[in-house]
């Protein structure tokens, strides 16, 4: 069978299906209407970029991470400590949390290392300890990449390999 094709005025046959011809002028309007569109899309992303640029007003600097009262006991006796006094913090299984003073004294917590970094100025030295960097003495690097922290009370703590970085950068 031959394909033919008849095409009377706006009109043309194909294997007995009847299509209609399009004007011309209904193409230029699709053209002209998708331009249009385009040009919405721009101006909305040239707006946007516009306001990322216009001048923000000033950003208040944070407020220094500090726990302000830490719930804590030392035998059958509670407390509530003053965090920026912790020197530091040691996890044992056995135990619990150990928060040292400055001064020397130590006291208990039911706290986990991870609240008391995330709310204080401590900083992980290794997966047992934080430590204030304040009360930070000097560094020691060991020959395995590990390092001792010497504090100013006299306390010495590990630093892992991991952590040394951090430690040194901040000191």
């Amino acid at each position: 069978m031959l394909n033919t094709l008849r095409v009377d005025n706006e009109k043309f046959a194909h294997e007995n299906h009847m299509y209609r011809l399009k004007p011309q002028t209904d193409i230029g309007i699709d053209i002209i209407a998708e331009c249009k569109s385009a040009i919405q899309e721009l101006e909305k992303v040239l707006q946007h970029i516009r306001e990322a640029q216009a001048p923000q007003a000033p950003v208040k600097p944070l407020p220094s991470a500090q726990l302000s009262l830490i719930h804590c006991y030392k035998g059958n006796n509670n407390y509530h400590i003053n965090g920026d006094d912790i020197e530091s913090v040691k996890s044992s299984v056995n135990t619990g949390v150990h928060l040292m003073m400055k001064d020397g004294r130590e006291y208990h917590t039911n706290r986990t290392l991870k609240d008391l970094e995330k709310e204080s100025l401590l900083i992980r030295c290794d997966i047992q300890h934080l430590i204030n960097m304040k009360c930070i003495k000097m560094v020691e690097r060991t020959h395995n990449g590990r390092g001792v922290i010497h504090t100013y009370s006299g306390h010495r703590l590990p630093v892992s390999r991991r952590r040394m970085k951090s430690i040194t950068q901040f000191n």
